[in-house]
């Protein structure tokens, strides 16, 4: 039976996604396993990853990395 996740507030007072099934099934096999999240835990959790994302590249790049990169061209030309 396929599922899809629901926001909703934990006991903590968090919100909390758990999994309910989905109104109508699939007559393939396959959706058998299907789970699916709301469109609010989707937006949630698209807009956390690109959050966090931006925050990673706005960081230098590390001198270690910087170095192994330089040995990398340096073996290559």
């Amino acid at each position: 039976m396929p599922y899809e996740y629901e926001a909703g507030a934990g006991a903590s007072g968090r919100q909390n996604a758990s999994a309910v099934p989905e109104t109508g099934t699939g007559s393939d096999a396959s959706d058998a396993h299907e789970i699916r999240l709301s469109d609010q835990a989707q937006r949630r959790i698209g807009a956390h990853l690109r959050s966090m994302y931006e925050s990673m590249m706005s960081q230098p790049v590390p001198e270690k990395f910087r170095a192994l990169i330089e040995r990398l061209d340096e073996t290559k030309g």
